[in-house]
Protein backbone atom coordinates (compact mmCIF):
# COMPACT_ATOMS: atom_id res chain seq x y z
CA UNK A 1 0.00 0.00 0.00
CA UNK A 2 1.28 3.42 -0.94
CA UNK A 3 1.21 6.31 1.49
CA UNK A 4 -0.68 9.55 1.12
CA UNK A 5 2.69 11.11 0.22
CA UNK A 6 2.86 8.80 -2.82
CA UNK A 7 -0.63 9.85 -3.83
CA UNK A 8 0.22 13.54 -3.55
CA UNK A 9 3.36 13.00 -5.63
CA UNK A 10 1.28 11.19 -8.26
CA UNK A 11 -1.24 14.06 -8.39
CA UNK A 12 1.55 16.61 -8.78
CA UNK A 13 3.15 14.62 -11.62
CA UNK A 14 -0.15 13.94 -13.38
CA UNK A 15 -1.16 17.60 -13.50
CA UNK A 16 2.34 19.00 -14.13
CA UNK A 17 2.10 18.51 -17.90
CA UNK A 18 -0.98 20.74 -18.08
CA UNK A 19 0.61 23.34 -15.79
CA UNK A 20 3.72 23.38 -17.97
CA UNK A 21 1.69 23.59 -21.18
CA UNK A 22 -0.29 26.61 -19.99
CA UNK A 23 2.45 28.27 -17.95
CA UNK A 24 0.74 27.77 -14.59
CA UNK A 25 2.86 28.39 -11.52
CA UNK A 26 2.09 28.40 -7.81
CA UNK A 27 2.08 32.20 -8.01
CA UNK A 28 -0.33 32.64 -10.94
CA UNK A 29 -2.53 29.56 -10.37
CA UNK A 30 -2.14 28.32 -6.78
CA UNK A 31 -5.36 26.26 -6.90
CA UNK A 32 -4.16 24.03 -9.75
CA UNK A 33 -3.83 20.37 -8.72
CA UNK A 34 -0.18 20.28 -9.77
CA UNK A 35 0.46 22.42 -6.67
CA UNK A 36 -2.03 20.71 -4.31
CA UNK A 37 -0.89 21.01 -0.70
CA UNK A 38 -0.94 17.99 1.62
CA UNK A 39 -3.66 19.68 3.70
CA UNK A 40 -6.10 19.62 0.76
CA UNK A 41 -5.48 15.94 0.10
CA UNK A 42 -5.88 15.16 3.80
CA UNK A 43 -9.18 17.07 3.76
CA UNK A 44 -10.45 14.88 0.92
CA UNK A 45 -9.56 11.84 3.04
CA UNK A 46 -11.23 13.26 6.14
CA UNK A 47 -14.39 14.12 4.16
CA UNK A 48 -14.74 10.44 3.28
CA UNK A 49 -13.38 10.40 -0.26
CA UNK A 50 -12.20 6.94 -1.24
CA UNK A 51 -8.83 7.00 -2.98
CA UNK A 52 -7.77 4.34 -5.45
CA UNK A 53 -4.41 4.31 -7.18
CA UNK A 54 -2.68 2.18 -9.77
CA UNK A 55 1.10 2.29 -9.69
CA UNK A 56 3.35 0.68 -12.29
CA UNK A 57 7.02 1.61 -11.94
CA UNK A 58 7.21 5.29 -13.01
CA UNK A 59 3.59 5.57 -14.16
CA UNK A 60 0.39 5.64 -12.19
CA UNK A 61 -3.18 6.76 -12.04
CA UNK A 62 -5.55 7.81 -9.30
CA UNK A 63 -9.28 8.22 -8.80
CA UNK A 64 -11.21 9.84 -5.93
CA UNK A 65 -14.84 8.91 -5.30
CA UNK A 66 -17.26 10.47 -2.85
CA UNK A 67 -20.86 9.31 -2.56
CA UNK A 68 -20.72 7.65 -5.97
CA UNK A 69 -19.79 10.91 -7.72
CA UNK A 70 -16.41 11.48 -9.30
CA UNK A 71 -14.55 14.25 -7.54
CA UNK A 72 -11.00 14.25 -8.86
CA UNK A 73 -9.35 11.82 -11.23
Amino acid sequence: MHSIFSLLDLIHKAFKTVADQFGFTEENCPGHNSFMPMEKLENFWNWGFKMYGLFEEDAGGMHFVNGGKNAVS
